[in-house]
This record gives structure tokens, sequence and C-alpha cells, in this order.
């Protein structure tokens, strides 16, 4: 999380792909907190989503014992849900 975070002052600018790889990562580590949150900078930063990314997010909700909010965010993909974190 840190290098990503330090990415803007090496003048490089996240993307579908960083924020995938980074909200993977936070899948395996059962950070589902730290997936929620990439989520509402993904849409603050209006980076396109990918079908790979909204695997992504769902999958760190699954890991992290969320299944309520996987299937909520699976059943409606066309919301962007960033009302969910707040």
């Amino acid at each position: 999380m840190q290098l990503f975070s330090e990415m803007p002052e090496a003048s490089l600018t996240p993307d579908c792909f960083s924020y995938t790889a980074l909200t993977t990562a936070c899948a395996r580590s059962s950070q589902w907190q730290s997936a929620l949150a990439l989520w509402t900078q993904i849409f603050e930063t209006s980076v396109e989503v990918s079908e790979v990314t909204w695997n992504a997010i769902i999958n760190a909700c699954e890991k992290g014992g969320q299944w309520e909010l996987a299937l909520f965010l699976f059943s409606d993909r066309s919301d962007d849900h960033t009302d969910l974190i707040g």
C-alpha cells in the first residue's frame, strides 16, 4: 500500500491494472476494508473499471468473510457502490 501511495510522487498515475493488483493483494491477505477504500479511490480518479477489477473487489469481500457485501456487489455491477464506504 505504501508503494502504491508513493506513485504520484514518482510522477506515476495509478491505472486499472495497478488498482486491480493491489485489490487482489488485499483479497489474498483478507484486508477487505483496504480493498473497499481502494474502490472509493478508483471512482474518485475516474479510472475505468474492468471485469477483473470487479472480481478482485468481490473476492476481497468474500475472503474477508463479507459474503453478503460480495453478493451485493456481484448482483449490480452497474452501480459504483461508493455509498458503501463512509
